[in-house]
């Protein structure tokens, strides 16, 4: 129902216009983001982390 378009469309407009760390916690990864602007990190829930609270918590401590 487009969220999954959208928010890859959000997080396009951001990498293009600002300059910040993008960290993106999905099941399953379904677009891949290549750092314009930014830097993008997208970990796969099941690959990279066991779950989303691992996920959000190794996100939280990384350090770009």
């Amino acid at each position: 129902n487009g969220k999954s378009t959208t928010l890859a469309a959000l997080i396009d407009i951001i990498n293009r216009e600002r300059s910040c760390h993008i960290v993106t916690l999905e099941d399953p990864i379904e677009y891949i983001h290549q750092s314009k602007n930014s830097l993008i990190t997208q970990r796969e829930i099941g690959t990279d982390s066991n779950d989303f609270n691992q996920a959000l918590r190794a996100s939280l401590r990384q350090d770009p």
